[in-house]
């Protein structure tokens, strides 16, 4: 598990003015909360943070936090938000907690290999979830979970209960797919007789159709006059 140091300040205020002024002066406005203790704003100095979470090998990561004078403690980087068009960091969420406590979290899962299906079958590999919840101790929350899935021919899969992992409970649905092989994809090619060649043969008897009524048409004519 990887743990960062980050030094904080209590913030005061609200509100989009206040966090909107705290941006342009450098920094980035974040929230610590978590076992039952009030929620705590803060103001974060945006080289600083930008220095942790570039050292950081993912999101899930345990960080000493000091906040102002304070001693440090272990918090959970629990969310980061960025400017939907910038992508730079406009909000960090920090929650706290107890060592000797499992918490939930949500983990990133990584495929590893090439699938036989697919390497030599020609068929397409379905990613199907990506994260994996799990439950352990928050020093032992992993970077992410690996799924080798070189082994898999086509309509084969793994499941979540497929999974066994040290230390690390998974309490996601059991049942549910991460990754499968399916078949590749046939496209059906025109039988004899159909398509362009089907179409034109049913329009050159439509003709015919049409004379043989008109012929008995002028036939009924004549024998109403006799």
């Amino acid at each position: 598990m990887n743990e960062l140091h980050l030094d904080a300040e209590v913030r005061s205020g609200a509100g989009k003015s206040v966090t909107r002024k705290m941006r342009t002066a450098g920094n980035v406005p974040g929230i610590l909360y978590g076992l039952e203790d009030k929620p705590v704003m803060l103001g974060i100095n945006s080289r600083t943070l930008h220095k942790m979470l570039h050292s950081a090998s993912s999101e899930n990561v345990l960080v000493d936090l000091a906040i102002g004078k304070s001693n440090a403690v272990k918090v959970l980087l629990k969310d980061v938000q960025h400017h939907p068009v910038t992508n730079k960091v406009v909000h960090v969420d920090f929650q706290r907690v107890d060592l000797t406590k499992k918490i939930i979290i949500a983990v990133p899962v990584h495929l590893i290999g090439v699938a036989d299906g697919v390497r030599s079958g020609g068929g397409v590999q379905e990613f199907i979830m990506r994260e994996l919840e799990v439950s352990c101790l928050p020093t032992d929350i992993p970077t992410h979970i690996e799924v080798d899935v070189s082994k898999l021919g086509i309509g084969d899969a793994v499941h979540v209960s497929d999974l066994q992992l040290d230390k690390i409970e998974i309490v996601s649905d059991p049942h549910r797919t991460i990754v499968s092989v399916q078949p590749p994809t046939v496209t059906k090619l025109p039988e004899a007789g159909e398509g362009v060649e089907g179409a034109e043969a049913e329009e050159a008897k439509e003709p015919e159709v049409i004379a043989e009524k008109k012929a008995e048409e002028r036939q009924k004519e004549k024998d109403d006059k006799k």
